[in-house]
C-alpha cells in the first residue's frame, strides 16, 4: 500500500532504514495554484520520521508541518528543506513538479570525516 496516505496526510509507510546516514523520500500529495504539498518520510539507522510540507509557487518558500513521532534531526530537516527547494527550482525551469524524489545523505559526522 505504498503511496496511500493516512488521513493527517501522511505516508503509511515510512522509507527504509539505511545502515548509516539517513535516506529521505518525498511524494507529491496535491496541488494547487498557489503551491505543491509533499508527503516526507526521513529515516536514519536509528530512527524515521514522517510529515508533510507545502512549496509556494511564487517564492519557493519551503513550509514544514509536525512529524510523527516528533524531533528528527535538525541536519535532516534541512536537507528536505533543501530537497523540496530543488523541486521548486526544477518548477520555475517550466517543469511540472516531481511525483517523488529520493535521495541518501550522510550524517553531519560522516560528512565531516570524507572531507
Amino acid at each position: 500500500m505504498a503511496n496511500q496516505l493516512t488521513p493527517d496526510g501522511t505516508d503509511r509507510e515510512a522509507v527504509e532504514r539505511p545502515e548509516h546516514g539517513a535516506r529521505l523520500l518525498v511524494r507529491l500529495a496535491a496541488l494547487d495554484a498557489a503551491q505543491a504539498e509533499y508527503s516526507l518520510s526521513l529515516a536514519t539507522a536509528e530512527a524515521d520520521w514522517r510529515g508533510r510540507a507545502s512549496v509556494g509557487e511564487l517564492d519557493g518558500q519551503v513550509v514544514v508541518g509536525t512529524w510523527e513521532p516528533a524531533g528528527p534531526p535538525e541536519w535532516l530537516i534541512q536537507a528536505a528543506r533543501a530537497l523540496l527547494r530543488s523541486a521548486w527550482q526544477r518548477r520555475r525551469a517550466g517543469h511540472s513538479w516531481p511525483r517523488r524524489l529520493a535521495r541518501w545523505r550522510p550524517s553531519p559526522g560522516e560528512a565531516d570525516a570524507g572531507a
